[in-house]
């Protein structure tokens, strides 16, 4: 898709500079991290839970990108069906968990079935971070990393090479500028925070589809998923969100940089509303 329906004019234009600079610094900061030159250059598709994605036919055009990057609870339906596939395609290589799925991953699936899963998918990298919790949690208590390494370290034995990447420098940027301008706690999404990684590490193009974060529909993989309105906030327990600070920021960094987005009729519309 082409740059032609950027837009102008964000409520918050005398902050544009500010962030690009922050953005810039981590990008420099992080750029010999495995990740990051994983994603460099690359064409990356991120496909979330949302039913929009549902009877589009995408699947062989998301398998097409270089990198397919899928979320939490999506883990334990790969392999996909047939019908899904058509769909969403059937390769992830980078799978984003928040904590609670990292538990879910490393405790309560067997390590040798959980290995076939991700393997099949052609995973290569696991994203975790701690979900900001306003940084109350550090890295090793929240994200259960006592047995992340563990796990990973089986993996490599089992000649399966299965890096992991801790997220939480984005996290914490993103929750921060959520929070100041929201003048209240908020913790990014996990699918908010794979978009932002994508343009921070210099993805060439990035293709959207059916992120919860700005769908107002269901969820394919969670019978109950709970009210997703986009205009609306979302308080999860401890963990807040706001879906239009988050349109509001990611509208800032399209303007910002020169990444191409491939977005999905819903995200577009609310990008569109999104103007100061």
């Amino acid at each position: 898709m082409e740059q032609d329906w950027r837009i102008e004019g964000t409520t918050y234009s005398g902050e544009k500079m500010k962030i690009k600079k922050s953005i810039l610094a981590l990008r420099d900061k992080l750029k010999d991290t495995s990740y990051a030159k994983y994603i460099r250059g690359k064409r990356v598709a991120i496909i979330g839970p949302a039913k929009t994605v549902e009877g589009k036919s995408e699947g062989e055009k998301i398998d097409s990108y270089d990198i397919a990057i899928r979320f939490n609870t999506t883990m334990n339906y790969m392999p996909f069906s047939e019908k899904l596939i058509s769909d969403i395609g059937k390769t992830t290589t980078a799978l984003y968990l928040c904590p609670s799925s990292v538990f879910n991953l490393i405790t309560k699936m067997s390590w040798l079935d959980a290995r076939k899963t991700l393997l099949d998918a052609g995973v290569k990298f696991i994203v975790y971070q701690n979900g900001n919790k306003h940084k109350k949690y550090d890295k090793g208590e929240y994200v259960y990393d006592q047995y992340l390494q563990p796990y990973l370290a089986y993996m490599k034995l089992s000649k399966y090479k299965l890096r992991a990447y801790y997220s939480n420098s984005s996290m914490d940027l993103l929750s921060d500028w959520l929070s100041k301008h929201a003048n209240t706690p908020l913790v990014a999404r996990t699918g908010f925070l794979s978009i932002f990684d994508s343009v921070l590490h210099g993805a060439s193009e990035i293709m959207i589809r059916g992120m919860t974060f700005y769908h107002a529909g269901g969820h394919m993989f969670r019978p109950v998923a709970g009210e997703l309105d986009p205009v609306k906030q979302h308080q999860l327990l401890d963990c807040p969100h706001d879906s239009i600070k988050e349109i509001e920021l990611f509208k800032m960094i399209i303007e910002l940089f020169d990444t191409k987005f491939d977005m999905d009729d819903n995200l577009k519309q609310l990008i569109f509303k999104a103007k100061g």
